[in-house]
C-alpha cells in the first residue's frame, strides 16, 4: 500500500459460517475503489491483509497473538463468550437481527433470523435495504436482480409450525392409531374433520408450504450478507482505524 502500512486482519469463523467469513475476505482483497473520482469503497484497496482461520486454529495460536492483533470472529462461538456481554451491538442493525460490534480490537458479526422469520413487514423493510446496499456495486460483484425476496405472506415460524404439525397429524394418524373399527364413533369424525382441513388449509398446500421452506433457508442466508456486506462497506474502516481519506 503506498503512503501507508497495511493492517493485519485475522478473521475466525464459526463452524457453520465459513461462507461468510470468506465471504467477507473476498471483498476485502477486490480492487474497487473508483479510482476517477478518489473515491473509497469499504476500504482503501490493498490496505489491509486478511486471513481467515477456523476456531480450532485461532485456538491452537491465541497465546501467541498480540493484543493490538485485530480479529473479527464471524459467527458466535466458544471463543467469543469471554467477551461478547461487553460489547453494545450496533442497534440499527440488531432491530433486523443482525449482532455487529466489537470491544477493542476484537469484534464480531453474527446473526438472529427469528426476527425477520416472524414478521414480514420487517423482512420487507429489510429486503429493500438489503438491495439499496447492493446497489453501491455493480452485477460483477453483487447481481441485485438476481436477489431473490423471499415469500413470506405470514408469519414463518407459525406457518412452519402448522405444517410440522398438521405433516405429524397425518402421518402419526396413518402409523399409530388404530383400525377405524377400534375407535369411538367421535373419534373417527373428528380424525376425519382433521384430515380434511390438513388438505383444504392453504398453509399446508405442498406448493405454498415448499415456498415457505425455501424461505425458512433464504432469509437467515441474506440476512448473513447483508451483515457481512454492511460490515465491509460502514463498519470495518472504524474498527481497523483506517483513515479513509
Amino acid at each position: 500500500m503506498l503512503g501507508g502500512m497495511v493492517k493485519k486482519l485475522i478473521i475466525v469463523t464459526g463452524e457453520k459460517e465459513s461462507v461468510y467469513a470468506e465471504l467477507l475476505s473476498s471483498l476485502i482483497s477486490l480492487k474497487d475503489d473508483d479510482t476517477e473520482n478518489n473515491q473509497v469503497i469499504g476500504i482503501k484497496d490493498e490496505s489491509v491483509e486478511a486471513v481467515v482461520w477456523s476456531e480450532k486454529v485461532y485456538d491452537d495460536n491465541k497465546i501467541q497473538l498480540s493484543s493490538k492483533a485485530k480479529v473479527i470472529f464471524v459467527g458466535k462461538t466458544k471463543a467469543t463468550e469471554p467477551f461478547i456481554v461487553s460489547i453494545r451491538f450496533n442497534k440499527n442493525l440488531e432491530r433486523f437481527g443482525i449482532k455487529l460490534g466489537w470491544l477493542g480490537n476484537k469484534a464480531i458479526v453474527y446473526t438472529e433470523p427469528d426476527k425477520l422469520l416472524g414478521d414480514k413487514k420487517l423482512y420487507d423493510e429489510f429486503y429493500d435495504s438489503y438491495i439499496e446496499l447492493s446497489k453501491r456495486y455493480d452485477d460483477s460483484i453483487v447481481d441485485t436482480e438476481a436477489i431473490k425476496k423471499a415469500k413470506h405472506s405470514e408469519s414463518l415460524w407459525d406457518t412452519l409450525g402448522k405444517g410440522t404439525q398438521a405433516v405429524s397429524d397425518f402421518f402419526g394418524g396413518l402409523f399409530n392409531k388404530k383400525t377405524e373399527n377400534e375407535l369411538p364413533e367421535k373419534a373417527q369424525a373428528k380424525d376425519e374433520l382433521i384430515h380434511d382441513e390438513i388438505l383444504q388449509s392453504e398453509s399446508t398446500n405442498f406448493f405454498d408450504f415448499g415456498a415457505k421452506i425455501e424461505a425458512g433457508n433464504l432469509i437467515p442466508d441474506q440476512l448473513f450478507r447483508y451483515a457481512i456486506l454492511d460490515l465491509y462497506l460502514n463498519k470495518l474502516t472504524g474498527f481497523l482505524g483506517i483513515n479513509d481519506e
